[in-house]
This record gives C-alpha cells, sequence and structure tokens, in this order.
C-alpha cells in the first residue's frame, strides 16, 4: 500500500513530542495538553501519508505554486545547489516540496499552496548510515532515531547551512544519485510510520 490515512493519538505523545506536534503555538499546545489529560484522541483532521515518492517538475505542479517553486529554484542555484525534482501534494495536506542538491547535502524545501514556505530541511546520508537532518521547522514526531534531528527554529537559510555543515566531517559524509535520494526518502517513510504504529502514536484509518 503507497498510501495509508491515519490520526495522531496525542494521548499517547510525549510532552516534548506534543510541544512539536502543536508547532509551537502555545495556544496549540493548551489544547493538546487538555486532549492528552484527558486521555481523547485528537483534534487535528485525519492525515494522509505517501510512501512513495513521486518525482515531477514545474509544469506537473498546480498553477497556484509554480511561481514561488521557480522563486526556491532560483534561490537555491544562487547558494549553489541544482534542483533535483518537486514533489506533488498530497490530496489531504496540500503541501508540496522541492528538492535541491549540493554534493552530499540534499535540502528539501517545503511550502503549502498559496501561502510561504512552512520548511526547510537539510539532509546527509554518512558512511556509517547515520540521517543527519537540520531543520528550521518542528522535527516532527519521534521517527525511532532513525534520523539525528536538530532543530533551528527560525533560522534563516545561509544560517542553517552553516550549522549543518559543521555536524559531520565532509570525508564521512556520501554523495548519493537522484534515484537512491528517492529510495532513502520512501525507506525512512515507512520505517518511521511503522515505528509509531507499533508504540500506538498513529492510528490507521481503513485499510
Amino acid at each position: 500500500m503507497e498510501t495509508v490515512r491515519y490520526k495522531i493519538l496525542l494521548r499517547n505523545l510525549g510532552w516534548t513530542e506534543l510541544w512539536n506536534a502543536s508547532g509551537a503555538s502555545a495556544l496549540r499546545f493548551s489544547i493538546f495538553s487538555i486532549v492528552k489529560l484527558l486521555g481523547l484522541d485528537s483534534v487535528d483532521p485525519i492525515n494522509e501519508l505517501s510512501f512513495k515518492v513521486r518525482p515531477i517538475g514545474f509544469e506537473d505542479l498546480p498553477v497556484k505554486a509554480r511561481a514561488e517553486a521557480h522563486a526556491i529554484r532560483a534561490s537555491m542555484e544562487d547558494r549553489g545547489f541544482k534542483f533535483l525534482f518537486a514533489e506533488c501534494p498530497t490530496s489531504a495536506a496540500e503541501i508540496y516540496s522541492v528538492y535541491c542538491q549540493n554534493d552530499e547535502i540534499t535540502a528539501q524545501v517545503a511550502c503549502r499552496l498559496g501561502h510561504r514556505i512552512q520548511m526547510t530541511a537539510l539532509i546527509t546520508v554518512l558512511g556509517s548510515g547515520a540521517i543527519l537532518v537540520t531543520c528550521n521547522d518542528k522535527p516532527g514526531i519521534n521517527n525511532g532515531g532513525l534520523t539525528k534531528d536538530l532543530l533551528a527554529r527560525g533560522k534563516p537559510f545561509d544560517q542553517l547551512l552553516a550549522l549543518h555543515r559543521s555536524r559531520y566531517p565532509s570525508r564521512d559524509a556520501k554523495v548519493l544519485t537522484g534515484e537512491q535520494i528517492i529510495l532513502q526518502l520512501e525507506e525512512t517513510c515507512r520505517k518511521a510510520f511503522q515505528f509509531n504504529l507499533q508504540r500506538c502514536v498513529y492510528e490507521r484509518i481503513g485499510g
């Protein structure tokens, strides 16, 4: 199955994860905390997740996403990153991403349709197999240590890039092909979902 629908069971999240899930919003965190303390399920709508990365070009993005996506590409190229592919939003989330690469660093810039950039994540795979992720928004719900996340909330891209590069010696990093990057993303997504399903943080909806 390539796409699943699920909801997050807030009552089973730790407090740090709950804060991350709230998007660092004091109001949402207060609401989520009440839900957790009352032992309820969730206040969020059903989520949709695709395990399959479907790389597309700019011409296949929704019309209202293209101008922003082109601006992202130009900005990344100015910093030495080459465009790899875009990924179309799911029907539920309406999030699209632009992926670019500079040697061992893969950059994912995620946007919500019609809105500003939501998150930038820099990803590097080391020779040991460790996956380093440095992002400027919530690192997400615990994935069982599949990635080593560092949150630098609100940092502009250049500061985020410098911080990411300081985390490893370049000789230890692997340079992946576009195909290898896609396989790595898909494998990590599947394993993270299964981890949270097993610890009852996610509940699958339907088949």
